[in-house]
């Protein structure tokens, strides 16, 4: 059976120029890795910045967090500090809500349809960035490598 890598990297719409000037830097290298045949496919997905559980609208980016934090502790590895989730309170309706915050860019790579990476991520305190990420797939063809 024929292995197929693919990666999908989630940006955020609302970001500083100089953020945006890295999404798009990500965006070519990917799409280089493309044209290398270094990754069959190259998705991009955009993203809020923060979601409130509860609400319809949250239900696929919640999603996505939860296989991202599923992947992260399967692989001693942690979604923090670039994703954050914590618990509010409103003083005006007085009601309890979690916020997920989402960082600025994510990749995911898969192989075949299963999860094999995540950046940006931590392991052991040190963090990984999405760029890290674009570079280790640069450096290899062999997908398991870019499981750090």
């Amino acid at each position: 059976m024929n292995s197929r890598t693919r990666a999908t990297l989630y940006l955020r719409d609302s970001v500083p120029a100089a953020a945006r000037a890295e999404q798009q830097k990500a965006v070519g290298r990917l799409q280089s890795l493309q044209a290398a045949g270094v990754v069959d496919s190259v998705t991009i997905e955009s993203w809020p910045s923060r979601v409130t559980n509860g609400t319809p609208d949250t239900i696929q980016a919640l999603a996505t967090y939860d296989s991202f934090d599923s992947w992260a502790r399967d692989h001693g590895a942690s979604m923090r500090p670039a994703f954050d989730r914590h618990e509010c309170h409103s003083r005006f309706t007085g009601s309890r809500f979690t916020t997920t915050v989402f960082p600025v860019m994510c990749l995911a790579v898969f192989e075949n349809d299963t999860l094999t990476a995540v950046y940006p991520h931590a392991r052991q305190g040190r963090p990984m960035t999405v760029l890290e990420g674009i570079a280790i797939l640069e450096s290899t063809r062999r997908p398991e490598l870019a499981r750090h």
